[in-house]
Protein backbone atom coordinates (compact mmCIF):
# COMPACT_ATOMS: atom_id res chain seq x y z
CA UNK A 1 0.00 0.00 0.00
CA UNK A 2 2.92 2.34 0.73
CA UNK A 3 4.33 1.81 -2.73
CA UNK A 4 0.93 2.42 -4.31
CA UNK A 5 0.68 5.68 -2.37
CA UNK A 6 3.63 6.98 -4.36
CA UNK A 7 3.14 5.07 -7.62
CA UNK A 8 -0.19 6.80 -8.21
CA UNK A 9 1.93 9.81 -9.16
CA UNK A 10 1.21 12.27 -6.38
CA UNK A 11 4.75 13.53 -5.95
CA UNK A 12 5.22 13.81 -9.69
CA UNK A 13 2.28 16.22 -9.59
CA UNK A 14 3.79 18.11 -6.64
CA UNK A 15 7.35 18.28 -7.91
CA UNK A 16 6.54 19.03 -11.53
CA UNK A 17 3.25 20.95 -11.25
CA UNK A 18 4.53 24.12 -12.98
CA UNK A 19 5.82 22.05 -15.90
CA UNK A 20 2.58 20.05 -16.09
CA UNK A 21 0.49 23.21 -16.20
CA UNK A 22 2.80 24.94 -18.70
CA UNK A 23 2.63 21.93 -21.00
CA UNK A 24 -1.17 22.04 -20.62
CA UNK A 25 -1.14 25.57 -22.00
CA UNK A 26 -1.23 27.75 -18.87
CA UNK A 27 1.05 30.80 -18.82
CA UNK A 28 4.07 30.52 -16.48
CA UNK A 29 2.64 32.88 -13.85
CA UNK A 30 -0.64 30.94 -13.76
CA UNK A 31 1.29 27.67 -13.57
CA UNK A 32 3.20 28.88 -10.50
CA UNK A 33 0.02 30.21 -8.84
CA UNK A 34 -1.70 26.91 -9.54
CA UNK A 35 1.12 25.08 -7.78
CA UNK A 36 0.52 27.10 -4.62
CA UNK A 37 -3.18 26.35 -4.92
CA UNK A 38 -2.36 22.62 -4.99
CA UNK A 39 -0.59 22.96 -1.62
CA UNK A 40 -3.52 24.78 -0.06
CA UNK A 41 -6.00 22.20 -1.38
CA UNK A 42 -3.81 19.37 -0.07
CA UNK A 43 -3.71 20.83 3.44
CA UNK A 44 -7.49 21.47 3.54
CA UNK A 45 -8.33 18.01 2.17
CA UNK A 46 -5.96 16.39 4.68
CA UNK A 47 -7.77 18.16 7.51
CA UNK A 48 -11.08 16.85 6.16
CA UNK A 49 -9.62 13.35 5.91
CA UNK A 50 -8.76 13.36 9.61
CA UNK A 51 -12.49 13.61 10.32
CA UNK A 52 -13.60 11.29 7.50
CA UNK A 53 -11.28 8.43 8.36
CA UNK A 54 -13.22 7.48 11.49
CA UNK A 55 -16.61 8.31 10.01
CA UNK A 56 -16.36 6.42 6.73
CA UNK A 57 -13.62 3.88 7.41
CA UNK A 58 -10.18 3.28 6.01
CA UNK A 59 -11.03 0.70 3.35
CA UNK A 60 -13.94 2.71 1.94
CA UNK A 61 -11.78 5.82 1.62
CA UNK A 62 -9.08 3.81 -0.16
CA UNK A 63 -11.59 2.28 -2.59
CA UNK A 64 -13.29 5.59 -3.41
CA UNK A 65 -9.94 7.38 -3.60
CA UNK A 66 -8.32 4.85 -5.94
CA UNK A 67 -11.35 4.82 -8.26
CA UNK A 68 -11.60 8.62 -8.35
CA UNK A 69 -7.85 9.08 -8.86
CA UNK A 70 -7.94 6.57 -11.72
CA UNK A 71 -10.71 8.51 -13.48
CA UNK A 72 -9.09 11.89 -12.82
CA UNK A 73 -5.65 10.86 -14.05
CA UNK A 74 -7.19 9.36 -17.17
CA UNK A 75 -8.99 12.69 -17.60
CA UNK A 76 -5.70 14.58 -17.26
CA UNK A 77 -4.22 12.25 -19.89
CA UNK A 78 -7.20 12.96 -22.16
CA UNK A 79 -6.66 16.71 -21.74
CA UNK A 80 -3.09 16.29 -22.95
CA UNK A 81 -4.35 14.37 -25.99
CA UNK A 82 -6.61 17.22 -27.05
CA UNK A 83 -5.42 19.61 -29.73
CA UNK A 84 -5.72 22.62 -27.40
CA UNK A 85 -5.18 21.58 -23.77
CA UNK A 86 -5.72 25.12 -22.44
CA UNK A 87 -8.27 26.30 -19.94
CA UNK A 88 -9.22 25.36 -16.43
CA UNK A 89 -9.74 21.62 -17.12
CA UNK A 90 -6.12 20.58 -16.35
CA UNK A 91 -6.13 22.56 -13.11
CA UNK A 92 -9.58 21.31 -12.09
CA UNK A 93 -8.65 17.67 -12.70
CA UNK A 94 -5.34 18.01 -10.85
CA UNK A 95 -6.99 19.73 -7.86
CA UNK A 96 -9.71 17.07 -7.71
CA UNK A 97 -7.01 14.38 -7.91
CA UNK A 98 -5.14 16.01 -5.00
CA UNK A 99 -8.35 16.10 -2.92
CA UNK A 100 -9.05 12.40 -3.49
CA UNK A 101 -5.42 11.50 -2.82
CA UNK A 102 -5.38 13.47 0.44
CA UNK A 103 -8.55 11.88 1.79
CA UNK A 104 -7.52 8.38 0.78
CA UNK A 105 -3.98 7.16 0.15
CA UNK A 106 -2.38 10.35 1.47
CA UNK A 107 -3.72 9.91 4.99
CA UNK A 108 -5.10 6.39 5.24
CA UNK A 109 -1.82 4.69 4.31
CA UNK A 110 -0.14 6.00 7.45
CA UNK A 111 -3.09 5.03 9.65
CA UNK A 112 -3.35 1.51 8.24
CA UNK A 113 0.41 0.97 8.60
CA UNK A 114 0.10 1.78 12.29
CA UNK A 115 -2.93 -0.50 12.77
CA UNK A 116 -2.47 -3.55 10.59
CA UNK A 117 0.68 -5.21 11.91
CA UNK A 118 0.78 -7.37 15.04
CA UNK A 119 2.78 -5.93 17.93
CA UNK A 120 5.66 -8.41 17.62
CA UNK A 121 6.52 -7.24 14.07
CA UNK A 122 5.01 -3.76 13.99
CA UNK A 123 8.32 -1.88 14.27
CA UNK A 124 10.09 -3.81 11.52
CA UNK A 125 7.01 -3.96 9.28
CA UNK A 126 6.31 -0.23 9.62
CA UNK A 127 9.96 0.45 8.78
CA UNK A 128 9.72 -1.66 5.64
CA UNK A 129 6.49 0.13 4.68
CA UNK A 130 8.15 3.53 5.21
CA UNK A 131 11.12 2.42 3.11
CA UNK A 132 8.74 1.35 0.32
CA UNK A 133 6.94 4.69 0.53
CA UNK A 134 10.07 6.83 0.31
CA UNK A 135 11.71 4.49 -2.21
CA UNK A 136 8.63 4.84 -4.39
CA UNK A 137 8.78 8.61 -3.97
CA UNK A 138 12.39 8.62 -5.17
CA UNK A 139 11.68 6.38 -8.17
CA UNK A 140 8.62 8.33 -9.31
CA UNK A 141 10.38 11.68 -8.96
CA UNK A 142 13.36 10.40 -10.97
CA UNK A 143 11.44 8.64 -13.74
CA UNK A 144 8.53 11.05 -14.27
CA UNK A 145 10.50 13.53 -16.43
CA UNK A 146 12.06 10.66 -18.40
CA UNK A 147 8.65 9.08 -18.97
CA UNK A 148 7.17 12.41 -20.12
CA UNK A 149 10.09 12.98 -22.48
CA UNK A 150 9.87 9.47 -23.95
CA UNK A 151 6.12 8.85 -24.24
CA UNK A 152 4.51 12.24 -23.55
CA UNK A 153 2.34 13.65 -20.78
CA UNK A 154 -0.86 11.94 -21.94
CA UNK A 155 0.58 8.42 -21.84
CA UNK A 156 2.32 9.16 -18.53
CA UNK A 157 -0.98 10.08 -16.87
CA UNK A 158 -2.67 7.05 -18.44
CA UNK A 159 0.08 4.93 -16.83
CA UNK A 160 -0.65 6.57 -13.46
CA UNK A 161 -4.37 5.87 -14.02
CA UNK A 162 -3.46 2.21 -14.63
CA UNK A 163 -1.49 2.15 -11.37
CA UNK A 164 -4.57 3.53 -9.60
CA UNK A 165 -6.59 0.65 -11.10
CA UNK A 166 -4.04 -1.81 -9.69
CA UNK A 167 -4.20 -0.03 -6.32
CA UNK A 168 -7.99 -0.37 -6.36
CA UNK A 169 -7.73 -4.11 -7.01
CA UNK A 170 -5.09 -4.45 -4.28
CA UNK A 171 -7.33 -2.69 -1.73
CA UNK A 172 -10.37 -4.75 -2.71
CA UNK A 173 -8.47 -8.03 -2.35
CA UNK A 174 -5.90 -7.41 0.38
CA UNK A 175 -6.78 -4.52 2.70
CA UNK A 176 -9.10 -5.24 5.65
CA UNK A 177 -11.16 -2.56 7.40
CA UNK A 178 -9.48 -1.59 10.67
CA UNK A 179 -11.98 1.06 11.78
CA UNK A 180 -13.19 0.55 15.37
CA UNK A 181 -11.22 -2.69 15.75
CA UNK A 182 -8.56 -3.46 18.27
CA UNK A 183 -5.18 -4.71 17.14
CA UNK A 184 -5.92 -8.06 18.77
CA UNK A 185 -9.20 -8.48 16.81
CA UNK A 186 -7.42 -7.76 13.55
CA UNK A 187 -4.60 -10.21 14.29
CA UNK A 188 -7.00 -13.01 15.32
CA UNK A 189 -9.07 -12.55 12.15
CA UNK A 190 -6.00 -12.60 9.90
CA UNK A 191 -4.54 -15.68 11.59
CA UNK A 192 -7.81 -17.65 11.31
CA UNK A 193 -8.19 -16.63 7.65
CA UNK A 194 -4.80 -18.16 6.81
Amino acid sequence: MSLFQQATGINAVFYYAPEIFKSAGLPTTDALSSTMLIGVVLVLATLVSMWLIDQVGRRTLLIVGAAAMMVLEASIGAVFLSAHPKGVAPLAFVLAYVVFFAVSFGTVTYVVISEIFPTRVRGAAASIAAFALWGGNYLISQFFPILVAEVGSAVTFFVFAGVCALALIFVLVMVPETKERTLEEDCIERSTAN
